[in-house]
């Protein structure tokens, strides 16, 4: 239980004091404005003697931070120790705010799909920087740091919330922290995702099976019918060596029928997970098909998720079951951040400094950061731009002039002692050897 206060910064930061009006004849007459808080405090002091939670408006958010940083730098970054969020975000979260109380029930068919989507981020982004199938691409490490984990994260503790909102946070930390471009991949799984929480989204069929208004069966006999697979549908049941054949076989006569692109690629992606349904193991037949069909990989996923085979927690030697753990951890309300910074504090901050004696990072350059409520992402902090542009041949030659700099300076050195004795323990380099250090 969490005890609610409406407070001003300097009331947040002095508990138990209040803000007082001077009583100077001379004081200012001018009424100033102090804005006030939605503060949520711990029953118990924890020690930090901050609230758990700051309710403010994106308006609001500046002007609490910009204040920390200028006037209490002790405590800033300010979000490593209170969460400071929206509204929209504490009523979905805080007891005392929720209007309906939350399922402990596991939505399995969300959990799959977004473990799909996580997947099939990490694989398309390879296919399309033109890499291999390696651990190093589409491992564990690699998948936690995607956008469709983060939205997995936020949609699960946040049934409410816009996952374009979590996409652009996302994207505004990469950019903060001078990552590399993310590409189209993100992009691509964000867009996806709507396929299956909007009905307003699609009406198609394939997006009718996503969101379970019709059985597989129906699906099925719709691309048979489609695409005139009736004998294909049939010999990719067969023996197992025999199937990547007829699946080559199905996406030629797919590619020549009159039908729209969504209905081409679910329909291609649909036969490659009855290749061996459910294990993902013939995701790289797919990638030639990627640079055509951006999405091919997300439907197979999506597919393969949604198969009665598919166990994520034996799948991808137990990538999946590491990623379901991510998603469904739990996260108390009454329990201080973990991050080193918000994305909205460092949008701020950012604009003055990123050292690591302002951010103080967990690691060696690299920060923790909050997109929103235990929803965390760990990003290296990159190279800036000016500093990626510069010319290394350019770069050596200014190291050449640096150490003719040095010299120079050495050799200054060396006649201010030779020239420096008469002025006895007055001179700044009295005593020192002419080939010693300075």
């Amino acid at each position: 239980m969490l005890i609610r206060k409406n407070q001003s910064l300097d009331e947040i930061l002095s508990p138990g004091k209040t803000s007082n009006i001077s009583n100077d004849l001379f004081a200012s007459t001018i009424t100033r404005h102090v804005p006030t808080y939605d503060c949520f405090w711990p029953k118990y002091d924890d020690g930090i003697r901050l609230p758990l939670f700051v309710v403010a408006n994106a308006l609001e958010y500046e002007t609490l931070f910009a204040d920390i940083s200028t006037f209490y730098q002790n405590l800033s970054p300010l979000s490593a120790y209170v969460y400071v969020c929206s509204a929209e975000i504490s009523d979905q979260l805080l007891p005392e705010r929720k209007k309906t109380p939350s399922s402990t029930k596991i939505d399995d068919k969300k959990l799959r799909l977004d473990i799909a989507l996580i997947l099939a981020e990490a694989v398309t982004s390879t296919f399309l920087t033109h890499k291999d199938l390696t651990t190093s691409n589409i491992g564990y490490s690699v998948c936690a740091q995607t956008l469709a984990a983060s939205i997995a994260r936020a949609t699960t503790l946040y049934p409410r919330v816009s996952r374009s909102d979590i996409s652009e946070r996302w994207e505004l930390a990469r950019r903060l922290t001078n990552q590399e471009e993310s590409g189209v991949a993100p992009r691509l799984g964000a867009q996806f995702s709507e396929k299956f929480s909007d009905k307003k989204e699609s009406h198609s069929m394939v997006s009718q099976f996503l969101r379970g208004e019709i059985s597989e069966d129906v699906l099925k006999e719709f691309f048979v019918s489609s695409f005139g697979l009736q004998i294909e549908s049939l010999k990719i049941r067969e023996v197992y060596n025999a199937r990547i054949s007829v699946f080559n076989a199905i996406v030629e006569k797919v590619c020549r029928v009159d039908e729209s692109d969504e209905v081409k690629v679910a329909c291609i992606a649909y036969f490659c997970n009855r290749i061996l349904p459910g294990s993902m193991n013939h995701v790289a037949s797919l990638k030639g098909y990627a640079e055509k069909y951006p999405d091919v990989v997300f439907w197979y996923m999506a597919f393969a998720s949604l198969s009665s085979e598919f166990n994520y927690r034996e799948a991808i030697s137990g990538v999946c079951l590491k990623l379901a753990r991510d998603i469904l951890k739990p996260f108390s309300p009454e329990s201080r951040p973990s991050c080193d910074i918000s994305v909205d504090e460092l949008s701020i901050i950012s604009r003055v400094s990123m050292k690591a004696s302002v951010l103080k990072p967990k690691g060696h350059r690299a920060v923790v950061v909050s997109l929103v409520p235990g929803v965390d992402v760990e990003l290296s902090l990159g190279i800036p731009e000016a500093v990626k542009g510069v010319n290394f041949e350019a770069a050596e030659v200014n190291g050449i002039d640096s150490q003719k700099l040095k010299s120079l300076l050495f050799e200054a050195i060396d006649l201010l002692n030779n020239n420096g004795g008469a002025r006895g323990r007055g001179g700044r380099y009295v005593g020192k050897n002419k080939d010693g250090g300075i």
